[in-house]
């Protein structure tokens, strides 16, 4: 087994290892090595209202009366990050808009192997913008433990300043 780079042996293409390196006596190995995608992963310092599914976006837009854009694929930098995360605070309004993202968040993260996660949310702003202080932080959390309970997440809620509402769980 060679690693090689345009179909150049590794030492030609740059790589400081011989062309045949010790992959074959190290194949057995290999073998018994586990799936890393597998692997129990912890996710952390997630945003919540980055977290929204494209689906659930245009959904809750159109309940709301606000146009989504086609995202066109990845992001191209900040400035159309932040341009993204205004839209989503703008398409969030009702308590249901808020539990659903955050139980969809849990239902994500269970399916890609997260066993830990610590997600922000800005509950405050949200209250502040919607006229209802507690609502949001109230509808996150109850979307959270729905989300906890129905993929067997066990948490505890941490709040760590008046902006900043954060959640950590075990999954």
């Amino acid at each position: 087994m060679e690693i090689r780079e345009a179909g150049k042996p590794a030492t030609e293409a740059g790589y400081p290892w011989p062309s045949r390196l010790a992959l074959i006596s190290a194949a057995p190995m290999l073998r018994s090595m586990r799936d890393l995608a597998l692997l129990p992963k912890a996710h952390l310092h997630v945003h919540l209202e980055s977290t929204i599914r494209e689906a659930t976006l245009r959904e809750i837009g159109a309940r709301n009366g606000v146009s989504v854009p086609d995202r066109g694929g990845a992001c191209g930098g900040f400035r159309q990050f932040a341009e993204h995360n205004e839209l989503v605070r703008s398409c969030l309004r009702r308590p249901e808009d808020f539990s659903r993202i955050a139980a969809e968040f849990c239902a994500d993260e269970a399916g890609h192997g997260t066993r830990y996660a610590e997600v922000s949310f800005t509950a405050a702003a949200h209250g502040e913008r919607l006229g209802q202080l507690e609502m949001p932080l109230e509808a996150v959390l109850d979307g959270l433990a729905e989300g906890q309970a129905r993929h067997d997440a066990d948490g505890q809620f941490e709040n760590f300043s008046e902006w900043d509402h954060r959640k950590s769980f075990d999954c």
